[in-house]
């Protein structure tokens, strides 16, 4: 069934509650997708010691320790054994993903730290290491039996990782690399668990034979036995952060550290005894590429952690604006806050984007669980991983960002209070919109790859037709691959829109709130953002004739980040919601198709109400933005009616809510002074 053919509102507001609670299952479904089972073993444990009760206000060590802990007993249930495996099924990728989804959406320093301790420090061994390596170091690390960190960001370097200084200098007659921090900009900063490590896994740039091969990684002890730092290695922790301060975030110095030939990262670059470098990758950009693409999935598992929280944040928030009450009008019951239209803006679009950044976040987990073991095949793949796990740890990141903070400010004075969950979640995500990336300059060098791509298919005059790019062989033709017309752009608006889209199966019998025509206008501006950027990249290289194509083109792209940063907006929140779209389109339920068809909709229309562009390209006109956002607010009102069965939609446990979202009801005892007695460690002073 396609949203062409969705049901009319009297299918939503005639369902029975049996029928509902089937939409609910069809919901938690549609969201959840695979590895449920997992998913609820996870749930089950972290309601156990030691991952629960959590507290917010231990001083930053015993935090540490308490995460460290939790670390271990994860491990000890092997439930990230498949770490372990250099290549996993598809279905052991699945069930990874989901016990990582469920313990960020509990608790942040433990996600944290499994990432850097596994998802970093033992899958680098894996990925960039031989056969002797992995063998040597990668169950040690994975079942904790070490402490391990992966040291590659610098304080003088943090997204320019090509260009780090940190030093590994084979020594010829000793047959071992010597490991330095030549400057104190070299130092290794924010490593996550390195304060305590015994293992790091150290990126630094390559020297033998007076030539530098860029950058590699290096199995580095760190400490003995006795877990005493080695000569040579200084370490400091970073200190009290915003947030995540279960996690020890490490500083560390190197100075003169010998560690043995065999400590090379060897699988894309090995040194002989005498010194001599080889590789099978001759080109050192592909090479360092190579070394790095594996280890994206600590990316999209930021991405993963973006759509737990955005969703544990909502439903919080919602959950409570269903039953706190404000103002009455005359001599009626005080109104839920939710039934205020200002409310409802505030929250419902937030509602929506979790939706869709959930199946965004599906395909993205798709695109990295479909790799191939072969290398040329997987070179391509990683390409397009590269692309859309940058593009949604940008986008995802400042969506989950927005959806934190409105849903505090939603939730007024409650919202502040650490153990409503809302404010600790906040802080503990903070830290996802620079690590790992920063997220404008990873959209902006996204961008510059879907220019080239884009570039290359209109010189061609098609775009190949199993990539991210197919429908932009749509542009070329003036008409889309939904079968609708474009918006007031192109000369095909003439076309009556009702011969394309039977407007009888809407929502409100207009096209304006449609999910299709609002993904027609989303395409229209990411064909504007495209042609705009292209058109200006190639004015401001054309202004540097005195330099090298190469020099040009980047003084090019730095003059116009910030257009990079909206172009890669538009191609990456189009393909948000036709992902969404797709996905609603494979539903046979009518009723749940036709509430998620509802909530693509409200996340499409609001993505178009937030960018002034859209009228000032002349992309829709003014009047047409008008009907739009009086569409927007009469489809917030029909949402608002099924906010409770989409909140339960998302999968959310209960016991991971604050309280708040449980117990608004201010006459109920648990607001009671003796109930606060037994949740609290101060009573108060009964004297002074």
């Amino acid at each position: 069934m396609s949203l062409k053919e969705q049901a009319a509102p009297s299918t939503l507001r005639s369902a029975g509650s049996s029928e509902m609670a089937a939409v609910v299952q069809d919901l938690q479904e549609f969201t959840e997708r695979h590895s449920r089972a997992e998913r609820r073993e996870v749930f089950r444990l972290l309601q156990q010691p030691p991952f629960s009760p959590l507290h917010a206000d231990l001083h930053m060590h015993v935090q540490q320790a308490n995460v460290w802990t939790r670390t271990c007993r994860v491990a000890s249930l092997g439930m990230l054994d498949l770490l372990k495996c250099q290549w996993p099924t598809r279905q052991q990728n699945e069930h990874l993903w989901a016990r990582l989804e469920s313990l960020m959406m509990r608790d942040m320093s433990l996600a944290t730290l499994i990432g850097a301790q596994m998802g970093l420090c033992a899958c680098a061994i894996i990925t960039m290491g031989s056969e002797e390596q992995r063998d040597e170091f990668v169950n040690d690390i994975v079942d904790c039996k070490y402490r391990g960190c992966f040291a590659m960001t610098e304080l003088g370097h943090g997204s320019n990782v090509r260009d780090i200084e940190t030093t590994a200098t084979y020594d010829v007659t000793r047959k071992e690399f010597v490991i330095n921090t030549p400057s104190n900009s070299a130092q290794k900063f924010w490593i996550g668990g390195g304060v305590d490590a015994h293992i790091a896994v150290v990126m630094a740039q390559l020297h033998t034979r007076g030539e530098c091969h860029g950058v590699h990684g290096f199995i580095v002890m760190m400490r003995d036995s006795d877990g005493h730092l080695h000569d040579g290695v200084r370490v400091a922790d970073v200190g009290h952060k915003i947030g995540l301060n279960g996690v020890p975030n490490a500083r560390i110095w190197f100075n003169n550290v010998r560690v043995p030939a065999n400590s090379l990262l060897n699988r894309y670059g090995s040194v002989d005894e005498d010194g001599s470098y080889s590789s099978f990758v001759a080109d050192s950009n592909l090479r360092f590429s190579l070394c790095l693409a594996e280890l994206l999935r600590g990316r999209i598992a930021i991405i993963c952690a973006a759509v737990s929280i955005s969703k544990l944040s909502v439903a919080t928030a919602i959950r409570y604006g269903l039953t706190r009450r404000q103002f009455r009008v005359g001599s009626q019951e005080e109104t839920l806050l939710m039934d205020y239209p200002m409310h409802q803006r505030r929250l419902l679009p937030y509602l929506a984007m979790a939706y869709a950044l959930q199946c965004a976040c599906h395909r993205v987990q798709q695109f990295w669980n479909n790799r191939s073991e072969e290398i040329t095949a997987r070179m391509q793949q990683m390409k397009e991983i590269h692309v859309v796990s940058s593009g949604y740890k940008a986008i995802g990141g400042w969506f989950a960002r927005d959806a934190i903070q409105a849903s505090r400010e939603a939730c007024g004075g409650q919202g502040y209070a650490s153990w409503n969950q809302i404010g600790p979640l906040r802080a503990d995500f903070d830290a996802s919109l620079t690590y790992e990336g920063d997220n404008c300059v990873l959209l902006a060098q996204t961008t510059r790859q879907i220019i080239k791509m884009y570039r290359k298919g209109l010189k061609k005059g098609k775009f190949p037709s199993d990539g991210l790019m197919f429908h932009w062989n749509g542009l070329l033709g003036g008409a889309n691959a939904l079968g609708l017309p474009y918006p007031s752009m192109w000369k095909e608006t003439s076309a009556g829109v009702a011969t394309n889209v039977d407007v009888s199966a809407m929502f409100n019998a207009t096209l304006l709130c449609h999910p299709v025509y609002i993904l027609s206008c989303l395409q229209a501006r990411e064909k504007f953002y495209l042609e705009l950027l292209s058109q200006r990249l190639t004015a401001e290289q054309g202004k540097s004739s005195h330099l090298s194509n190469t020099e040009a083109e980047d003084l090019a792209w730095n003059t116009c980040g910030s257009q990079a940063v909206e172009c890669g907006r538009a191609f990456f929140e189009r393909l948000a919601l036709q992902w969404f779209i797709e996905d609603i389109n494979k539903l046979k339920n009518k009723t749940a198709h036709a509430l998620l068809g509802m909530v693509a909709g409200l996340f499409g229309m609001w993505l178009v109400l937030r960018d002034a562009r859209f009228c000032g390209a002349s992309i829709i006109s003014a009047e047409t933005q008008d009907k739009m956002r009086r569409e927007f607010e009469t489809l917030l009102g029909e949402v608002r009616v099924h906010a409770r069965c989409l909140v339960d939609g998302l999968c959310v446990p209960e016991n991971f809510l604050g309280p708040i979202a449980l117990v608004a009801d201010s006459n109920d005892k648990f607001w009671s002074y003796e109930q606060t007695l037994k949740n609290s460690t101060y009573a108060g002073r009964a004297k002074l």
